[in-house]
C-alpha cells in the first residue's frame, strides 16, 4: 500500500483489512473487526487504527492486506 493509499485510507475513513501477523501480534482474533485508520505517526512509518468498538492498535503500514 502506498503512502497516497494510506492518505486515502484516513480522509475517507474507508475500512482496511490486516493480515494475519497483524492480528495474532494484537490479539485480534475474530474476523468481523471493521478497522479504519484513525491517525498517521512520523513519515508513515506507523499508524494507529481503531476498530468499531473504539480500541486502538499502533501497527506498521505493511500490515495491511492490499
Amino acid at each position: 500500500m502506498t503512502n497516497s493509499d494510506i492518505l486515502m485510507h484516513e480522509t475517507l475513513k474507508t475500512p482496511i483489512t490486516l493480515n494475519h501477523q497483524c492480528r495474532t501480534e494484537n490479539g485480534i482474533w475474530g474476523n468481523d473487526d471493521v478497522f479504519t485508520i484513525l491517525e498517521i505517526i512520523g513519515n508513515y512509518n506507523r499508524l494507529i487504527i481503531v476498530n468499531q468498538y473504539g480500541q486502538k492498535y499502533k501497527i506498521n503500514p505493511n500490515q495491511i492486506k492490499q
